[in-house]
This record gives C-alpha cells, sequence and structure tokens, in this order.
C-alpha cells in the first residue's frame, strides 16, 4: 500500500539554518498492516508521518501510494487524498474545544464530495461515534469531556470517511496506563477490519502491540 524511496527532507532548506530531518528513508507497510514507528524526540517520526500523511513535501525521493505517485500531485490533489484515504490522529486530539462530539466528527464530511445532505452527515457520524462508545456524548461540548473521550471523538473523526489508512503520532502520550490499553484496543479492532494502522510512538511497550517495528533514529531507519 505504501512505498518509500530515499527520501530526503530539510527543513528551511538552502539556508543556513538548515536542518535535515529525513535522511534517505525508504520503507514499505503493506495493506492491512499494523505498524508501530518508534524513535526518541527529534528522530524524525513526526516528519515522517506529515509526509505519510500527505501534509509535507520533501525535495527528493519517492512516495508511491497505491502505486500512484503522491510526490508528482500539487496540493489540492493531496489534499484530497488526506481526505478520503486517510485518518490522522494527534496527541493533543486537534478537536474544536467549543463544538460538540458530533459537530467535531462531521467536519471532515464538509470537504468530502460523497456527502451532501444535513441529516446523512448525521447519520453517519453517529454510526462511527456508536462504534467508538461515545454516541450517548453526541451532544456534549468537546470542552466537558475526558482526555480518553476526547482521543475516541479525535478516532471517530479520522475514521468518518472510511479511510484504507490510519496514522496515529503520539495517540497514547496524553492518556494514563488505563486508557492507553483502551485507545489500542481501538486500534487493534479497526486493524481486524481492515484498516492499516500506523502509529508513531516512542513508548515500546505501545509498540509491541503492533505486528511490525520501524525504529528511526538521526533521520534514519536502522
Amino acid at each position: 500500500m505504501i512505498e518509500i524511496k530515499n527520501i530526503q527532507k530539510t527543513y528551511n532548506y538552502g539556508k543556513s539554518n538548515a536542518f535535515q530531518a529525513l535522511n534517505d528513508v525508504s520503507l514499505t507497510i503493506n495493506d492491512g498492516e499494523m505498524v508501530a514507528i518508534i524513535g526518541k524526540s527529534g528522530a524524525g517520526k513526526s516528519t515522517l508521518m506529515h509526509i505519510l500523511g500527505c501534509i509535507d513535501e520533501f525535495e527528493s525521493g519517492k512516495y508511491y501510494l497505491n502505486g500512484e505517485d503522491v510526490s508528482s500531485l500539487n496540493e489540492k490533489k493531496r489534499a484530497q487524498i488526506r481526505n478520503s484515504k486517510i485518518g490522522i490522529v494527534l496527541q493533543d486530539f486537534a478537536l474544536v474545544e467549543s463544538y460538540s462530539v458530533i459537530e467535531n466528527v462531521m467536519l471532515p464530511l464538509y470537504f468530502s464530495k460523497g456527502i451532501k445532505g444535513k441529516k446523512e452527515k448525521m447519520a453517519k457520524a453517529i454510526d462511527v461515534l456508536k462504534q467508538m462508545e461515545m454516541y450517548e456524548f453526541v451532544d456534549k461540548k468537546v470542552n466537558k469531556l475526558s482526555g480518553g473521550q476526547k482521543q475516541r471523538v479525535a478516532i471517530a473523526r479520522a475514521m468518518i470517511n472510511n479511510p484504507k489508512i490510519l496514522l496515529a503520532d503520539e495517540p497514547t502520550g496524553a492518556l494514563d496506563v488505563k486508557m492507553s490499553a483502551e485507545i489500542m484496543s481501538i486500534f487493534e479492532k479497526l486493524n481486524e477490519q481492515g484498516t492499516t494502522v500506523i502509529i508513531i510512538t516512542h513508548d515500546m511497550e505501545i509498540a509491541k502491540k503492533c505486528s511490525r517495528i520501524i525504529e528511526i533514529s538521526d533521520g534514519r531507519i536502522i
């Protein structure tokens, strides 16, 4: 599903304060895998995730997603891929705190061509919230939720368009041990249902729950 070849990513490229975040990175991730990408802070994990998620560009190398050369696409087409094929979950949840649960989950649908009516959008959001066991909180403001509940809402939002790939950047970093285990069980269930799950983490205990571990250090896969 994912093939990256010889990716070079430098921030502030060509300037005196240039920093090479990824150096000749190559990897493959197969359809249906559950993979952990581990490394210390500053190793290049999040940069790699931003490239996998079609958020960041890079100066050289190739990125193929289902055989399509993503590196040759413009920002508009990459945004379409982000919205339709890739779900992203972040450590800080990245929710709109003043919105309700269902309003947050529905947000990606407003950028999707497939679903137009509000009733249809709400029905789809409710369905995915039920899967996350968050149906009873549909109208609750996000700022009234616990960390674990917020992460469930973030996962629901990421899965609203039925993406084939779910990227999670330190998804348990802000949670306690019990809640981390619950969130990991959700990822495992989604993976069993056919979603390719990629978890960025520095926590080896979290990484061990995945079927494969890729370690990155100083911008290189080791």
